[in-house]
């Protein structure tokens, strides 16, 4: 890894905190500070929780249509298959986030975007 790599893996601001600390520790002697434990509380923001599912049937045929006229093949079989509950829906991860954030005993938050349909 590059010293830059290096420099960007390192918590920069928290080095200056505690230097800041030791100057201010040293000019005023009554100065008291707490301590501070980390914490970290993963957010996801779902824009679109599906790709293809709990979309209305004129939205599927419309995607179906485009993949057609862009003989993206792989994209019309991936849409037929998830809507026909063979394959799991692209977009459908949240089984394997709540398990990885088990796995590391943290709580999620979750932001839904709620809309009627999102403008691309």
């Amino acid at each position: 890894m590059n010293s830059q790599g290096e420099f960007l893996e390192k918590p920069m601001v928290n080095y200056y905190a505690i230097e800041l600390r030791k100057i201010l520790s040293a000019k005023i002697s009554r100065t008291y500070f707490r301590e501070h434990k980390f914490s970290h509380i993963p957010t996801f923001d779902i824009d679109m929780a599906y790709s293809y599912l709990e979309k209305e049937l004129f939205r599927n045929f419309g995607g179906f249509g485009r993949s057609f006229i862009l003989s993206d093949y792989k994209a019309m079989k991936e849409r037929l298959l998830v809507l026909a509950n063979k394959l799991p829906d692209p977009f459908d991860t949240f089984d394997y986030l709540l398990k990885v954030c088990n796995e590391h005993s943290v709580s999620p938050i979750f932001f839904f975007l709620l809309a009627d349909k999102i403008e691309t």
